[in-house]
């Protein structure tokens, strides 16, 4: 995922939450990229995470803003405007065909309120167990 202004003043460019994002099995594997000197303004309560092993000789880095690499999520946390983002292989039913979250998916209840839909991508009410999880989908207790 890029982030990128192409125009105006050098203001924040936005708000990433509750996303489970991938640095991909490409050459270059980047999950989040500011790419121009106005950089995200929250990036709180997502998945980063390499993704598959790939066979590039670059590294992979869950986050680059402007010089700096964040290879780890208490590194992306560290920085200004990023909170409680977790690094772990979400635990899909079945990538790439069934992208919901199992039952031991780490995203589960990791996800803020904070503006997200009163309803997920299948349109259950969010939350279904204790709290909002990090996704598309809340995880629903068959």
């Amino acid at each position: 995922m890029a982030i990128d202004r192409s125009t105006g003043n050098a203001a924040s460019a936005g708000i990433l939450r509750n996303n489970i994002i991938s640095a991909g099995s490409c050459q270059k594997r980047v999950a989040i990229a500011d790419l121009s000197d106005s950089p995200a303004r929250i990036v709180e309560n997502n998945d980063l995470y390499l993704g598959p092993i790939s066979t590039a000789p670059d590294s992979a880095f869950l986050y680059r803003r402007g010089d700096t690499n964040a290879l780890t999520a208490a590194q992306v946390n560290a920085l200004s405007g990023a909170a409680k983002n977790i690094s772990a292989e979400p635990k899909f039913v079945s990538y790439p065909t069934d992208v919901h979250l199992s039952s031991t998916s780490p995203c589960i209840d990791r996800g803020t309120s904070e503006g997200a839909p009163a309803t997920d991508s299948d349109g259950n009410r969010r939350p279904s167990g204790a709290g909002f999880d990090i996704g598309a989908y809340e995880f629903v207790v068959p």
